[in-house]
């Protein structure tokens, strides 16, 4: 019964995946990845509980506006966007993902989310957001 129930699911998925375009299924798993959720007891240790809800590019974006504020300093294009978040997931993010998650991290996938949310949050900054005293709150209202 159950590889039954397992064959059906299968052939559901596939038929529902062949008539999706390819556009439409990037903008599900882009959608899926941005609002992946993590359990809320492991954030206060994490960021001291500033983040107002559990999706994983919340407290990434508030780390990445923190670290922007303090260097003053933000990428200007992609290639400088996938530079500072090569360095970013390896040196500081790794560790948050991990424990915020309970998972071991894809890189790849970590590496879109840091491009999409430090291109975001440079957003921020070009509409107004004070560089060097941005409030995460504010820039990270897409993220949270």
């Amino acid at each position: 019964m159950l590889a039954r129930l397992i064959v059906a699911f299968v052939c559901v998925s596939s038929c529902v995946l062949a008539t999706l375009s390819p556009e439409q299924l990037d903008e599900i798993a882009f959608s899926a990845l941005m609002t992946e959720t993590f359990e809320m007891e492991s954030l206060a240790s994490l960021d001291n509980g500033r983040c107002p809800v559990g999706r994983v590019g919340c407290p990434m974006c508030y780390d990445i506006v923190d670290r922007f504020n303090s260097q003053v300093e933000i990428p200007e294009h992609n290639e400088a966007f996938e530079h500072f978040c090569d360095g970013y997931i390896n040196k500081h993010w790794k560790a948050s993902y991990e424990m915020l998650t309970g998972a071991t991290i894809d890189p790849m996938k970590e590496k879109i989310r840091c491009v999409s949310v430090s291109a975001g949050v440079k957003e921020r900054f070009q509409q107004g957001c004070p560089l060097g005293n941005c409030a995460p709150a504010s820039a990270c209202s897409a993220f949270c």
